[in-house]
């Protein structure tokens, strides 16, 4: 007689459970119906409720939007990138752009000793590595740009309005991804494995380069994930 929520990734199990939660943005409740099991269940579905940590909140209020690019933030999460960061600056070794790089890493990544060294010997000046960084939403809002992988990342730039370049390392955001990029959040890039540097440092360069763009990209964000989401999970749960 336990009333239970349940976090989901993709509709394909049948449901039982009072509340099913997936903040995905391609997600939609007809998907779900086809696994329904019980009447009572009610879907808390979409980017609206994305659980975010109240810093985002916070500090979403104080992002402002600059004309050009002067900072970059890279972040493909706390542990495994499969590779991303150390593709992401061989590439942007060849940029003569005057920008500020940063680089947001956990010290479970197992390429961290390879970045160190990578950073050391390539435009160490420019590069600046934060390891275990507790003030995300701090780092992220005072980025012109970020290029991020497709987990919680993305909530997390979409909510503080940061256009993003997004790429994939898993093979399960590649829905994600899309959906991002059709809502005019960010840049699709694909899967690392296919992504060539001379895309990645094209596709770079356009966003720079294209100011219209990029204030529509935050906007976008912004409107999509507002930062209220586990408020409102909670309001669900306690609602009767």
């Amino acid at each position: 007689g336990i009333r239970w929520m349940q976090f989901d990734g993709i509709p394909q199990k049948p449901l039982w459970a009072d509340w099913v939660f997936n903040a995905s943005p391609v997600i939609e409740e007809k998907d779900y119906l086809p696994f329904k099991k019980r009447e009572e269940t009610r879907f808390l579905l979409g980017p609206q409720y994305a659980l975010l940590r109240d810093e985002f909140c916070e500090w979403r209020v104080k992002r402002e939007l600059n004309a050009g690019v002067k900072r970059i933030l890279l972040s493909f999460g706390g542990g495994d990138d499969r590779g991303c960061t150390l593709f992401c600056l061989n590439a942007i070794h060849q940029m003569k752009a005057p920008v500020e790089w940063v680089v947001l890493s956990g010290s479970a990544n197992p390429r961290l000793e390879d970045i160190k060294r990578l950073i050391a010997t390539k435009s160490a000046n420019r590069i600046a590595l934060l390891v275990d960084e507790k003030q995300i939403a701090k780092q992220m809002v005072s980025a012109d740009l970020a290029i991020i992988s497709g987990g919680v990342t993305t909530f997390e730039a979409a909510c503080l309005g940061l256009p993003s370049l997004i790429i994939q390392i898993a093979a399960n955001q590649a829905p994600n991804l899309a959906a991002w990029e059709k809502k005019q959040t960010a840049v699709n890039l694909g899967l690392l494995e296919k992504l060539t540097v001379q895309r990645f440092l094209k596709e770079v360069k356009a966003l720079m380069n294209d100011a219209q763009l990029r204030k529509t990209m935050s906007l976008r964000g912004k409107e999509l994930v507002d930062g209220l989401g586990a408020g409102r999970v909670a309001d669900a749960l306690f609602a009767n």
